[in-house]
């Protein structure tokens, strides 16, 4: 049987170490603010380029097939 207690660490030292990890949050934060704009930025418009290309073939698809009764999926399954 040990005699021997576990030490708690005394109130500065907890202190310290949350003062420390709120200042590496915050340079954290300075120094990828810049970084994430600009990957949000360039992912917002390749998500708007994708889905306006695909509008444009599903109503092209859609038109196709209504006026001229040409399936397009078809056709590009055929040529693939």
């Amino acid at each position: 049987m040990t005699t021997s207690r576990k030490s708690t660490p005394s109130i500065l030292s907890l202190i310290i170490k949350l003062v420390l990890f709120i200042a590496a949050l915050y340079v954290s934060y300075r120094i990828l603010k810049p970084l994430l704009s600009i990957i949000l930025g360039i992912s917002f418009w390749v998500i708007k380029l994708l889905v306006f290309i695909a509008v444009g073939l599903l109503i092209v698809h859609l038109f196709l097939k209504l006026i001229f009764g040409i399936d397009l999926w078809q056709k590009l399954k055929n040529h693939i």
